[in-house]
């Protein structure tokens, strides 16, 4: 080994000035993609290569490029990226640089491609790059997602081409906003396209926003025929995980542009972190439902043959099945649960979803706005829309009495509430999924949306035997969780029966949501640090008497503010 070849290897130091003798064109490269300064996200390594570089005295600036995907093409298109280093005085490690070659990256034991190729992330690269952005969605399955994404903020300023060196006449945004590391737990959709048209329009790689410079390269450090070779591999409808890596596919980009469903957000997920749920049948998900009174299971379970179906048999030929004379129009399932407030009509659009093994896409009044003259208005509902038909998802509105009061008076607020219906009337029309509507107020309800359901459920109060079986539902997941000791299970049980079961039973009467937040609070009394968390009756009892006696304390308010209303004497 000669001098200079031993120095490279032990990882050299360079001078500010000689940068270009260490980043040439055509080396691979190793950044962080994932910059966040933060303790909770590891390092993400990314493979680049170089296209060109320039140098002034106070910058060193690096055009890289990698392989990603547009969304709309099978192959992969290049994407250009500027990484910059700040002039610096003394000699530095080459390691120790924002950004170095690929022959300095060190993992365990292993160094350079070899310790690249053996990463977990990089082998399942090329597999998961071309399942998560063909477009299209395996039958039966979601995906969800458990790590923290990095939304970027858009750029606060624009640095014009002749302040870039080497801009080659394009402007180029260069400076990110302050970002935000956000949690995500729950399911995703992915979704190259409109990320582009309704995220952030930009292609960001962390945050990062790509360079976006003209049609590709094609000289010979791009595009070789192994390159060509390893392109029109992906017109192929499927890729298998592979033992040996091609070099072009430690260029691909490591994440993918979707939608989080529980956040509401664009954002970037990392290829090796998404899960593909698969959701078979259970003919034992109904035991953990409660059905409102007069729902049996047969008409659950047409429902749920509705949900799960009407896509598939609607978009089938249409000399093969019945539809509007008018085409495109009046496809859509519309389904509406209607009752008292914490029955359980939302928990029921949720099974649905994923009993059908569908997305749910839960928008309410803050998603779409309440002003129909508003032009935002119109534009999120037609968004919502969309989205929903796009991703196939199950789309609930909730409360949507809101929303849809009866159209009538004519007076300002009364316009801009019949302009809303009208909107939302005509996107009904013309959508081709699954709605379900919930609302507490059913007799508000413009008849234009009534006469345009398919089916309707009637939630009704729940009645003693329901609310016991509610309690008892609960006490399985208790069980199932460990939260309770043998004897003081029984006692429970014991205390729900002879409160609802019973047919002078005593127990006060509670909704599903009221159940469920008095064994939350349950659970938090009953907990000791250090020690097993178990859930008594004792507690219960705690709980539960607070409950209901801020029941009656507003029941109480209601009635004297109703008698009040009633005792006023009426204006003639």
């Amino acid at each position: 080994m000669t001098e200079i070849e031993e120095e490279w290897e032990n990882d050299p130091a360079v001078l500010f000035e000689d940068l270009p003798v260490v980043f040439t064109p055509g080396t691979l490269i190793v950044a962080d993609w994932f910059t966040a300064d933060s303790l909770d996200v590891p390092k993400s390594p990314q493979v680049f290569k170089i296209s060109n570089y320039t140098i002034t005295k106070r910058e060193f600036w690096l055009d890289v490029w990698i392989w990603d995907s547009d969304g709309s093409n099978a192959r992969p298109i290049r994407m250009l990226y500027r990484f910059k280093i700040e002039s610096y005085r003394y000699a530095k490690p080459i390691s120790q640089l924002p950004f170095y070659p690929v022959d300095f990256f060190k993992e365990n034991g292993k160094s350079g491609l070899e310790a690249i190729r053996c990463s977990e992330q990089y082998r399942s690269r090329r597999f998961l790059f071309q399942k998560f952005t063909s477009g299209t969605r395996e039958a039966d399955k979601v995906l969800s997602y458990k790590d923290y994404v990095l939304q970027p903020k858009p750029p606060s300023e624009y640095v014009e081409e002749d302040d870039v060196p080497g801009s080659q006449g394009h402007s180029v945004r260069m400076e990110p906003g302050v970002d935000r590391l956000i949690k995500v737990d729950g399911e995703i959709v992915i979704d190259i396209k409109n990320y582009k048209r309704k995220g952030t329009g930009l292609q960001y790689l962390g945050n990062r926003i790509a360079l976006f410079l003209g049609p590709s390269c094609s000289c010979s450090l791009c595009v070789d025929e192994n390159t060509k070779s390893w392109l029109e591999s992906f017109d192929e409808a499927k890729s298998q995980p592979q033992d040996e890596l091609d070099v072009n596919d430690l260029l691909l980009a490591p994440r993918v542009f979707g939608y989080a469903l529980s956040r509401k957000i664009w954002c970037q997920f990392e290829l090796s972190k998404i899960q593909t749920v698969g959701v078979p049948y259970d003919p034992t998900f109904k035991n953990s439902l409660v059905l409102p009174d007069g729902v049996v299971e047969s008409e659950f379970l047409d429902i749920l043959h509705l949900v799960k179906y009407h896509t598939h048999v609607m978009g089938r030929n249409p000399d093969d099945r019945m539809g509007d004379s008018i085409k495109g129009k009046g496809e859509s399932l519309i389904l509406l649960f209607h009752g008292y407030s914490g029955t359980g009509k939302t928990l029921l659009a949720e099974t649905l979803a994923k009993q059908s093994g569908k997305v749910l896409y839960k928008v309410g009044t803050s998603d779409i706005g309440v002003s129909g003259e508003d032009k935002a208005a119109e534009r999120n509902l037609k968004g919502i829309f969309e989205f929903a038909e796009a991703w196939d998802a199950v789309l609930l509105i909730d409360e949507a009495d809101v929303l849809l009061d009866a159209r009538g008076a004519t007076n300002e607020g009364g316009l801009e509430k019949n302009a809303l219906v009208s909107i939302l009337l005509r996107e009904v029309e013309y959508f081709r999924g699954v709605l379900i509507m919930t609302t507490n107020r059913i007799t508000t309800f413009d008849p234009a949306i009534l006469s345009r359901v398919h089916h309707a459920v009637n939630f009704k109060e729940l009645s003693k035997p329901k609310q016991a079986d509610i309690w008892e539902l609960w006490l399985e997941i208790m069980c199932e969780k460990e939260l309770c000791e043998q004897q003081g299970l029984e006692e429970i049980k014991g205390w729900i029966h002879d409160n609802w079961r019973k047919l002078k039973g005593g127990g006060y009467s509670l909704n599903g949501r009221e159940i469920r937040n008095i064994l939350i609070v349950a659970q938090t009394l009953a907990w000791r640090p250090g020690q097993p968390c178990k859930i008594t009756l004792e507690v219960i009892k705690r709980a539960y008497e607070s409950k209901v006696e801020f029941r009656q304390d507003t029941e109480a308010i209601h009635n004297e503010a109703t008698g009040l209303i009633a005792s006023k004497p009426s204006r003639r």
